[in-house]
Parts: C-alpha cells; sequence; structure tokens
C-alpha cells in the first residue's frame, strides 16, 4: 500500500472535522432510498470534500442494512474524488432488532470477516483506512476479535484498527491481544457530555497517543436550539449566555463554537459532526479557524457543566 496515504494523525493536523455518515441515506427504511436521497448526499458530500474534509465515518448499521454506505458509493461515483486523499472508516458489532433478535452486539471472529466484506462491497473500496469495533460484545472474546483484526490487517484490507464505546480497561484488554496499534477511541463527547474528561479516556489518549474520534459535539443540535428538551433546560440556561457573549465576541456561530472547544485538548482530537445539510457542513468546517482564548474556554466548561468544577 503506497506510504503517502494519509494517516489518522495527517487527518487531525488539517482541524477540519471528520464527516460523520450515520444520516447519509436520508432515511432509516433502505427500500425508500431514492433517487432524491441520492442527489442530496451527492450535494453534500460535494460540499464537504470542497469544504476540506477528508474523513468519513460510517458504520454497516448507519441507514439499516448499510444504505448509507451504498449511498455513499453512489455519491462518490459522481464526485470521483481522489481516493488515496480520503481517509474513509467504517465500524461492525452492532445489529439492530430483526426476525432474529433484539438489539444486540456481535464481535465474533466470522462476524467480523463478513463485516468488512459488506462494508467494502457496499462501499466500492479495496480496503478501509480505519475499521472500528462499534461496542464491545460481552459475549465474543476479545481474542476472537482480534484475531479477526489481525487477519484484515495482514490482508491489507483495513490500514489501521480502531475502538467505539470502549473503556479503559477494554482498550487495554483488546490491545494485548492485536499484533497491531489501537489508534483511535470514539466516544460521545460535547460540552454537555463531559465523561471522557473524568473516566480515564483522556488520560489514556494523551499517555498513549489515541486519536480521539468525539461524535455528537453538538449533542444531536441541542447546543444549536433555542428550545430544549426539559431534562436539558437547566444546562442550556447556564451555557446558552455564555455561548451568546462568545459569538459575539469571536463572530462565529454556536456549532462553531462548540466544535472549536473540543479542539484546544492537549491531545489529537477530532469532532465527528453528522449532517447532510451544506450550510451546516460549511459551518463546521469553519470551526477550524477559531482559536479560544484560555478563560473562554474555561468559561465555556464551567457553564455547561452539571456540576462545579471541583
Amino acid at each position: 500500500m503506497n506510504k503517502t496515504l494519509p494517516t489518522l494523525s495527517d487527518v487531525w493536523s488539517r482541524n477540519i472535522p471528520c464527516l460523520g455518515m450515520m444520516g447519509l441515506a436520508g432515511t432509516n427504511i433502505p427500500s425508500e432510498v431514492s433517487d432524491h436521497h441520492i442527489e442530496a448526499a451527492t450535494r453534500a458530500l460535494e460540499t464537504a470534500l470542497a469544504s476540506g474534509y477528508t474523513m468519513f465515518d460510517h458504520a454497516d448499521i448507519y441507514g439499516h442494512e448499510g444504505s448509507c454506505e451504498n449511498v455513499f458509493r453512489k455519491a462518490m461515483a459522481v464526485l470521483k474524488p481522489d481516493r488515496s486523499t480520503l481517509y474513509i472508516a467504517s465500524k461492525c458489532g452492532i445489529l439492530l432488532p430483526d426476525a432474529q433478535g433484539p438489539y444486540r452486539y456481535n464481535s465474533s471472529y466470522d462476524h467480523v470477516i463478513s463485516s468488512i466484506e459488506g462494508s467494502l462491497k457496499r462501499l466500492g473500496l479495496e480496503y478501509l483506512d480505519l475499521y472500528q469495533v462499534h461496542r464491545r460484545d460481552p459475549l465474543s472474546p476479545l481474542s476472537d476479535t482480534a484475531k479477526a483484526m489481525n487477519r484484515l490487517k495482514d490482508e491489507g484490507l483495513i490500514r489501521d484498527i480502531g475502538v467505539s464505546n470502549f473503556s479503559v480497561t477494554q482498550i487495554h484488554a483488546f490491545q494485548q491481544h492485536l499484533h497491531y496499534p489501537i489508534v483511535s477511541v470514539q466516544s460521545e463527547f460535547s460540552l454537555l457530555h463531559q465523561e471522557p474528561m473524568t473516566d480515564g479516556v483522556f488520560d489514556l489518549c494523551e499517555q498513549i497517543d489515541l486519536v480521539f474520534l468525539a461524535y455528537s459535539p453538538v449533542k444531536k443540535g441541542i447546543i444549536l436550539h433555542q428550545e430544549y428538551p426539559p431534562h436539558w433546560v437547566e444546562r442550556m440556561n447556564a451555557l446558552s449566555p455564555v455561548l451568546h457573549t462568545l459569538t459575539h465576541k469571536y463572530q462565529v456561530t454556536a456549532s462553531q463554537l462548540a466544535i472549536a472547544w473540543i479542539r484546544h485538548f492537549p491531545f489529537k482530537n477530532i469532532p465527528v459532526y453528522g449532517s447532510n445539510d451544506p450550510g451546516h457542513i460549511e459551518d463546521a468546517a469553519a470551526s477550524s479557524r477559531i482559536s479560544l482564548d484560555r478563560l473562554d474556554w474555561y468559561q465555556l466548561w464551567k457553564s455547561a457543566r452539571a456540576v462545579p468544577i471541583p
């Protein structure tokens, strides 16, 4: 494989978010995906490429039955970007409710192998830059999952191995069975969801140079809204005045401010921003130009916390 292909560290150094592909298909009913949905996805991806996005994060469950991966392939066939400049990720291990059973996990050797085959076919790719175990499956031995990931890496079907929603101890335990380093951990993180700061994940990222992928960086849009779900009213009533003041100070949007806040930690981290809206995609990319004053960063942290800073 060409040694000049981008690494995850290269993606981080560009300071542009990763684009999350969860909603790319525009519907969670695969049979409903139409030419209209594909055209909308193509416009979104065209905007993303023009705005400097190079990383795209999939999962085999996005859109149900891999439909977001299928739509991505069709859109990219129209846009024809240089594949060697892109860093394309996907995840496996979650099964949605179906005729066979309830919502569940499966990270067994056979399932991981069949999942990568399905993702590559749907995406129309020969390899993935990053393949992530989506959740820790309590019934699959980590050695079994690692055996599959080692094989995929040996065969050149994946370039990097990552995990998603893993705890610190789970990351350490998984690494013991891998022949290659885990390069990333993906977890929810935002002003309104700060657990990785205190559960050891951030400390581990700094300790062993893991790249942190922060999904839901604007908490599913809650940070941007004027009206909030009842259980978020108190938190947002404290955060909103500070957001308002600082958006005026820096002449930016609330979304840009929330994303930029994440990028200020002293280790490699990349917000994973999910949207099909070209305007929102451009807006998130513009967060790269913001350098927050240290006191302003702390003011945002303080106002967004459910409890006082210790």
